[in-house]
């Protein structure tokens, strides 16, 4: 039996569900209740209102018209949703020990007699815990679910690696992904086309020069992966979806066309001391999921000929992606 089923919907339960539980072992239980919780629906609103929110801070003559921008139901669910963060975060801290796993909030708690942080202080961590372990996660799951099945032999060769490897769902584990070559060339390549950020990330310059020019101490600089990654200046077939790039040349699927590609222009997860500190977290889960659906289902992309995703994703704050609608079923009985 063949189900066509709207994926974007139960990617983000799915992911902002693992989020909740990394962060401070909150269950938001979306996939279990087929319902958004409050955090999520709200999530989506703010990010449209973070483009004038950016915007009225370059030119703050604009920045007292700002509040007209915010959506009704937005004003109305952000204090009933921070009082609900806040109960929360006073469970988790009354817990301390007592969890069934570790989890972020679990490393800012000391351990040595010490003080606790502030109750605000640790709200604002955990807050920025789950949106930093949703939002870059549910848009490479999408995207790449997109960018294999709009690619027919590029998911062909994916599904073939993950289901000559494992013979069992249960044997599908983060450690033996790691040897997954064309899955993990996936992955890079779909966060080559569809940036984490929806914009560049701020940095202040402390007076440099770059490529020749000197940048004044006090000056906010940034740079656009979309653009970069999507330039013929770095990338051979920039536009395409080309996982061959990313392999070892002893693969057998390796592409010498791909040999001059500037790799220094790709960084997903930032650099440097202000670069993402769940670069590991964010490929495991990645590998995880991708190949438990790569395993456990056939799919074809149903709205193939009414999408195009480079054209319908919206850039706001974050990625609005597009509807997904996807004809899944079980793969040989095995689901």
């Amino acid at each position: 039996m063949t189900d066509e089923i709207e994926m974007k919907q139960w990617i983000d339960w799915l992911l902002f569900d693992i989020a909740g539980d990394m962060a401070y072992g909150r269950k938001f239980e979306q996939v279990k209740n087929l319902k958004s919780s409050t955090f999520l629906s709200t999530f989506g609103k703010v990010g449209l209102w973070g483009t004038p929110n950016q915007v009225t801070r370059r030119f703050r003559m604009l920045r007292p018209f700002i509040w007209m921008l915010i959506p009704p139901s937005v004003v109305l669910t952000v204090p009933t949703l921070l009082r609900l963060n806040r109960q929360e975060i006073r469970r988790r801290m009354s817990q301390r020990d007592e969890i069934k796993h570790p989890d972020y909030v679990e490393q800012l708690l000391p351990k040595d007699g010490k003080p606790d942080p502030t109750e605000d202080w640790i709200l604002a961590q955990a807050n920025v815990f789950i949106v930093a372990g949703f939002d870059p996660m549910t848009n490479l799951i999408s995207s790449a679910l997109y960018y294999l099945l709009a690619n027919t032999d590029k998911y062909c060769h994916a599904m073939k690696e993950i289901r000559d490897e494992f013979a069992e769902y249960n044997d599908i584990t983060g450690e033996r992904l790691q040897t997954m070559k064309y899955l993990q060339a996936v992955i890079d390549e779909s966060l080559r086309l569809h940036t984490n950020a929806a914009f560049g990330l701020p940095r202040l310059s402390p007076g440099y020069e770059v490529d020749g020019n000197y940048i004044p101490p006090g000056v906010i600089v940034q740079t656009c992966f979309f653009a970069t990654t999507h330039s013929e200046r770095y990338f051979n077939d920039a536009r395409s979806f080309c996982p061959e790039r990313w392999l070892p040349s002893c693969h057998p699927l390796y592409n010498p066309r791909y040999e001059s590609d500037d790799r220094q222009a790709f960084t997903p997860f930032s650099q440097g001391p202000r670069g993402c500190p769940g670069l590991n977290a964010g490929y495991l889960q990645g590998r995880i999921i991708l190949a438990k659906l790569l395993w456990s289902f056939d799919m074809e992309l149903a709205n193939k000929d009414a999408i195009d995703w480079e054209k319908d994703i919206k850039m706001f704050a974050i990625w609005i992606r597009p509807d997904l609608f996807v004809r899944v079923r079980p793969a040989n009985g095995k689901a």
